[in-house]
C-alpha cells in the first residue's frame, strides 16, 4: 500500500469515529498502528514483544478477543515501560478495566495516532 493511501485510510478512520470493527477488518489500517509503534519504539521493542509471545504456552494465550487485545497492549506496555492504553485507544482499540489496571503504574505514553500521522 502506498503511503498516501495509508494516510487516507487513517484519515477516514478518524472521520468515522475510529470504530474498532473497522480497525479489526482492515489489515492495512491495523498495520499503521504497528508502523507507528516501530517509529516511536523501534524494531527492537516489537521483536522483544514477539519473543515474549513465543514463550507463552497454549494455556497462557487467551482465547477471547478482548483478552487477546489486553495481553498485547499490556505486554507491549511492559516492554517499553510506558502505558500505551491511550495510544491504542486513539486508534479505537479498547482496553478492559483489568488491562488498564495492570499498566496504570507505568508513565503514560505521549504517542497518539493523530500526532504521528506526519511520520507516515
Amino acid at each position: 500500500m502506498e503511503q498516501q493511501q495509508l494516510q487516507e485510510n487513517i484519515q477516514t478512520h478518524i472521520e468515522e469515529g475510529r470504530p474498532y470493527n473497522q480497525w479489526q477488518g482492515d489489515p492495512w489500517l491495523a498495520l499503521g498502528t504497528y508502523y507507528q509503534l516501530k517509529v516511536v519504539y523501534g524494531w527492537g521493542a516489537i521483536r522483544s514483544v514477539l519473543a515474549t509471545y513465543a514463550q507463552f504456552t497454549e494455556d497462557d494465550r487467551p482465547t477471547s478477543g478482548q483478552a487477546q487485545t489486553d495481553l498485547w497492549i499490556v505486554t507491549f506496555s511492559l516492554h517499553v515501560k510506558q502505558n500505551l492504553a491511550n495510544f491504542f485507544q486513539s486508534w479505537g482499540v479498547p482496553l478492559s478495566a483489568e488491562g488498564l489496571a495492570s499498566i496504570e503504574h507505568l508513565p503514560e505514553s505521549t504517542a497518539r495516532m493523530d500526532d504521528l500521522l506526519l511520520g507516515l
